[in-house]
């Protein structure tokens, strides 16, 4: 049958995301279920980087990187309105990291 959640089940998963702090994620359903969210940025979106590619270039040389984002994308996050990530277009805020090497 159909699954259900009780008023206090939706309650606590909500709890459970927000004290993992992870408030993007209520941010998104916000913004799914109302059209808008509680967040108001006025000088657009954080921008954190924790992923990072190391290598030794006597042993590796770097043919290329793949940008993720587009210049249009790129605009609609850090542009007013702010569409932030995750939005309709991208379902999470992580970004993969693409690099393409050659043994040395």
């Amino acid at each position: 049958g159909k699954k259900e959640l009780s008023r206090e089940e939706f309650h606590a998963l909500y709890a459970a995301e927000l004290a993992e702090g992870k408030f993007w994620g209520v941010e998104h359903d916000l913004r799914e279920l109302l059209g808008r969210g509680m967040a108001e940025p006025s000088e657009g979106p954080c921008e954190l980087r924790f992923d990072y590619v190391y290598f030794t270039p006597k042993n590796l040389t770097l043919l290329g990187v793949q940008q993720i984002l587009t210049a249009e994308q790129l605009q609609q996050i850090h542009g007013e309105p702010y569409e932030t990530l995750p939005n309709r277009w991208h379902p999470s805020d992580h970004l993969p990291v693409i690099a393409s090497f050659e043994l040395a």
